[in-house]
């Protein structure tokens, strides 16, 4: 490489440099994550349920107050609403219009027919509307967006309900109520809190549904090596699951952590046009969103964010109708509401040991705009 590319090349890499990254993930060190994997050295079992894997069923299990037969470890929060769904009887769901396109893509992967729903503009969750009057049959997958608490009441109990809960690990729900025929899916990915890298948790209301959803899981297999259903290969591995473990271990620590970082921001001055309209409670949770009130406010916001380094993302960037596979899904409820929340919605940095010095500079940014 010539003196002058590499001088150019340089320049881009500082170019593309944020002193704020709009997230650093932060998993277990090696020292805290040694000793299990210590354990699995000894095992010899690096997957299919190991030991490991099992440790970190009993803990999540006791974590969320619910049996530990009704809790399966994943590979992916992706692959646990595919499964989840795809051992349902249901035939058709209703998935939010404004979420993360993997909600919507697990439901057609798993062969089922998607409904799109509308949302509520305060929320941001699927619009409690949307659900009267769904024929029998149709089954509802809510989303809690960005780390929201999970709220059970909201949905009618004689619907199938799956509850994509990816971020929402963190507010420690208490699932021992949860009616038989449903199911809450978290995510443990490296940007998730409590993360093992990459992986997921689904509990469910019943052992049997528990029981079925690690067949599919385990390519349908039943006590033997034959397949008795459709199934996948979605099993958590030891690796991922050892650094599940250590993420339980350091929890106490961690969610102190999130909630300075979270009580740093409920305490700025920005205006009221610029709170996130959903304001949670304060829970340890790996975002912060606000309401730019339109795109072309969000748009000043993002270059200002930029030419301060500070980084920012849409996590959101269409509603789901406004995507190739699901330009075809019908959408329930009166239309809009996605595609203004998908225009005006910006994610800030949030990061476990994020400082005030950080967080008035993106006040000071907002100030200016």
């Amino acid at each position: 490489m010539t003196s002058s590319v590499a001088t150019q090349k340089q320049k881009e890499i500082v170019s593309d440099h944020f002193d704020l990254p709009v997230m650093r993930p932060t998993l277990p060190t090696f020292g805290e994550v040694e000793p299990w994997l210590r354990l699995m050295d000894q095992s010899q079992v690096y997957s299919n349920f190991g030991p490991l894997v099992s440790e970190v069923e009993m803990r999540y299990s006791t974590f969320l107050n619910v049996p530990p037969d009704q809790l399966v470890t994943v590979s992916s929060c992706t692959l646990g609403l595919q499964g989840a769904v795809q051992i349902s009887e249901c035939s058709q769901w209703v998935v939010p219009n404004f979420t993360f396109s993997a909600t919507g893509l697990a439901v057609l992967n798993a062969g089922k027919t998607l409904l799109l729903g509308e949302v509520n503009e305060a929320t941001w969750a699927l619009d409690e509307s949307v659900v009267e009057g769904l024929q029998a049959g149709t089954g509802i997958v809510p989303v809690m967006p960005f780390g929201s608490p999970i709220d059970l009441a909201s949905w009618p109990s004689d619907h199938a309900v799956i509850v994509d809960a990816a971020a929402s690990l963190g507010t420690q729900p208490d699932l021992s109520n949860l009616p038989e025929s449903w199911a809450v899916v978290f995510s443990l990915h490296a940007t998730k809190v409590m993360p093992c890298g990459e992986g997921g948790l689904v509990v469910f209301g019943n052992p049997e549904s528990a029981r079925e959803f690690r067949q599919w899981s385990n390519f349908g297999f039943n006590d033997t090596r034959s397949s008795i259903r459709v199934g996948s290969n979605a099993k958590m591995s030891e690796i991922h699951a050892a650094y599940g473990l250590a993420s339980h271990e350091s929890w106490p620590r961690e969610s102190r952590e999130w909630l300075k970082a979270q009580s740093l921001v409920a305490e700025l001055s920005l205006s009221p046009k610029d709170v996130d309209a959903r304001k949670r409670l304060l829970t340890p949770n790996p975002y912060w969103n606000v309401d730019c009130g339109d795109g072309v406010r969000r748009a000043r916001l993002e270059a200002r964010l930029k030419e301060a380094r500070i980084s920012s993302r849409v996590w959101w960037q269409r509603p789901l109708d406004a995507m190739e596979p699901f330009r075809h899904a019908p959408v329930i409820g009166s239309r809009g509401v996605a595609a203004n929340l998908a225009a005006r919605v910006l994610g800030l940095p949030m990061f476990r040991g994020i400082q005030e010095r950080d967080i008035q500079a993106i006040e000071e940014v907002f100030q200016t705009v």
